[in-house]
């Protein structure tokens, strides 16, 4: 891994933290507050290291299906399996600790079989 990967996932991580702030804590935080679904803001920011955690993984995986590409020569199989797994990353891994992060869910539901299960579907 090149440093242009490197760059790419530091650029991703930084515009989905920055997109995120801005539209769910500023243009939707009211909306959200009226739902009720949304940790305290000292129960989130005991979080935050879990959504640190989620863009991680969001940026490392949106940078490494970037750089991989289809690749000629290589079988359907394997780079459909290998782009199962990098959208995993980039979905599911992300998806439920961003909502651990900023819901009051537990740690059991978020790794809950029904949680997997929808995400594979």
């Amino acid at each position: 891994m090149n440093i242009r990967f490197w760059i790419t996932v530091v650029v991703v991580f930084v515009l989905t933290m920055i997109f995120g702030f801005l539209i769910h804590e500023t243009l939707l935080k009211a909306d959200y507050a009226q739902l009720g679904l949304m940790r305290s803001d000292a129960d989130a920011m005991a979080h935050f290291p879990y959504l640190l955690l989620a863009h991680v993984f969001f940026a490392l995986g949106v940078a490494w299906i970037y750089r991989q590409g289809v690749k000629p020569g290589v079988a359907w199989m394997t780079q459909g399996i290998r782009f199962g797994v990098a959208l995993s990353f980039v979905t599911c891994i992300y998806m439920y600790l961003i909502y651990y992060a900023v819901q009051p869910m537990t740690p059991g539901l978020v790794a809950s079989p029904e949680c997997r299960l929808e995400c594979s579907a």
